[in-house]
């Protein structure tokens, strides 16, 4: 199977989930210096399935070597995503995901805009000196590609 591509949605979407957790790996708590390469935005179902691929609720910042042990393992994924999220949050993300939604009705450029501007909020909240996490909204869209914030 072919690597899925990544967009400039899915660049200013990552970036989002890492400033959401202060750039923690939110399963072994190691802290990455702001843009480091070794923190992941580990999506729990897959990036292919475009229902719910920039739900922040379906993305977790994850360390290199978490990501990896979680990637193969279901159950440590289900785990560590319980702890941050919550059972009736996994519940919700398993209902959504069953939506069918096409590539082609995702508006990238909208969607990358969006999380772009998402992610300077969250960087100027940093920079009046509020840490820890930082939740962002999320881009949401009528299965007609119609984009509702």
């Amino acid at each position: 199977m072919a690597a899925i591509k990544t967009s400039v949605a899915d660049a200013a979407f990552s970036k989002c989930v890492r400033e959401r957790s202060d750039w923690h790996c939110e399963r072994c708590g190691t802290h990455y210096p702001d843009g480091g390469p070794s923190l992941h935005c580990s999506h729990v179902v897959t990036r292919g399935n475009h229902a719910v691929r920039y739900s922040k609720s379906n993305a977790m910042a994850l360390c290199f070597g978490c990501h990896r042990k979680v990637e193969g393992d279901h159950f440590e994924h289900r785990r560590v995503y319980f702890e941050v999220f919550g059972e009736e949050t996994y519940n919700q993300l398993e209902v959504a995901k069953q939506q069918i939604v096409r590539k082609s009705q995702r508006p990238i450029k909208e969607i990358a805009a969006f999380y772009r501007s998402e992610y300077e909020r969250m960087k100027a909240l940093r920079r009046q000196g509020v840490t820890g996490r930082i939740e962002f909204d999320e881009y949401s869209f009528e299965p007609d590609g119609t984009g509702v914030h």
